[in-house]
């Protein structure tokens, strides 16, 4: 009988062992998985659609301005930011931070697409040249957050001599987790189309319809992406499909409804019924899928004509600076034109030996439109 005691005694011991290492790793899954019971520790990882939708609602509510203004269009401008003839020996002309006050829209011809014409240009057989303020005749303007602006004021990096002195030390370029990019395409629009569209003015009161928003978050180090055009755009989802496995139903379809989900976000967020005629074509968090294919994103309006080679993330990782000022190409140095996608190349930011020869700029294009700072005569 006393060994079979024993027995009992041992087997108990063991059950008691694997089921605390049992409620263990429960307890573990729980905190790593979503909906396992706990908050979400990661959701621009777990749910990068959903996060997209949260940020997208969390910036657009009303600036409570006295105008239309959503929150991001109280933000920082490129010009705001980076002025025409910086002087850092000079206090007042230190880049202030606008506030909340009402702004006209100040738009101007994409950026990326002159890049993208210029370099079009080049080819003897090109005779589709591509509109400046894109497919609708848009136009675009840049904001960011204060975080992001403060690191860059406090940090030196507002005017191009500042650059190339990072560059040249090698101090790396890193802006806060809470850092917020926005790129706003617009359209000029009729007074009868404003029940359709986030609207806005410019100076002289013309009437514009937004018609497609990247946003870009350091919620991730390699930032999370997202970019949303309004339903009526012609070319939306017909090349790269729409995704969006949160905010509409069917999920990750062009032509469906706005999901109950989104709608309740919409509601609590304090947003008009003009914001239901939006729509996310995407978010991207790798530069390649488990398979090792390149992942893509791009917006109709905003990256039309290479739209097929598109990658957020692969673009802005190439934003990159060396100690003359000088910027990384934005796109492959061949014909046809193309974007770059997938992983980053090495080869762009270092020697064969390994030195730096130019320094990444925290995937921000923006830093491109830097001036150089005004130079002081010397003494007699």
């Amino acid at each position: 009988m006393r060994w079979r005691q024993g027995l009992l005694v041992i087997v108990a011991g063991v059950v008691a062992v694997l089921t605390t290492s049992f409620e263990t790793t429960r307890s573990a899954v729980d905190k790593a998985v979503p909906g396992g019971g706990k908050e979400d520790p990661n959701p621009a990882v777990n749910d990068p659609d959903q996060f997209a939708w949260r940020l997208f609602t969390d910036i657009n509510k009303p600036a409570q301005n006295g105008t239309n203004d959503t929150l991001w269009e109280t933000w920082a401008t490129d010009d705001d930011t980076f002025p025409p003839n910086p002087d850092p020996k000079d206090p007042t002309k230190r880049p202030k931070w606008p506030g909340g006050k009402a702004q006209p829209l100040v738009l101007k011809p994409s950026t990326q697409l002159h890049i993208f014409f210029e370099q079009q240009q080049k080819e003897p057989t090109n005779s589709h040249p591509f509109p400046l303020i894109g497919p609708q005749g848009a136009q675009e303007e840049v904001r960011r957050n204060k975080v992001t602006f403060d690191y860059i004021i406090d940090h030196d990096l507002w005017y191009l001599n500042g650059l190339a002195a990072a560059a040249s030390s090698g101090k790396p370029i890193n802006v806060p987790p809470d850092s917020i990019e926005i790129k706003a395409h617009w359209k000029p629009i009729q007074e009868k189309d404003k029940p359709r569209y986030h609207w806005n003015t410019d100076k002289s009161g013309k009437l514009f319809g937004l018609i497609a928003l990247h946003v870009s978050s350091k919620a991730l180090p390699n930032w999370h992406w997202a970019t949303f055009e309004q339903v009526d755009n012609p070319q939306r989802g017909k090349v790269l499909g729409c995704h969006d496995s949160f905010g509409v139903t069917p999920p990750n379809t062009c032509d469906g409804k706005v999901s109950d989900a989104l709608l309740e976000l919409l509601k609590k967020a304090g947003l008009g019924a003009e914001w239901q005629n939006y729509r996310l074509d995407g978010s991207q968090v790798n530069f390649i899928d488990s398979t090792g294919r390149p992942t893509l994103l791009g917006n109709s309006e905003v990256e039309g004509p290479f739209i097929t080679t598109s990658s957020c993330i692969t673009c802005h990782a190439k934003a990159a600076v060396n100690g003359n000022g000088v910027f990384l190409p934005v796109f492959k140095q061949n014909q046809p034109v193309e974007g770059n996608v997938g992983a980053p190349d090495p080869g762009w930011y270092f020697n064969s030996g390994g030195t730096t020869k130019f320094l990444q700029a925290d995937f921000i294009w923006g830093f491109s439109q830097a001036s150089p700072a005004k130079q002081t005569a010397p003494s007699p």
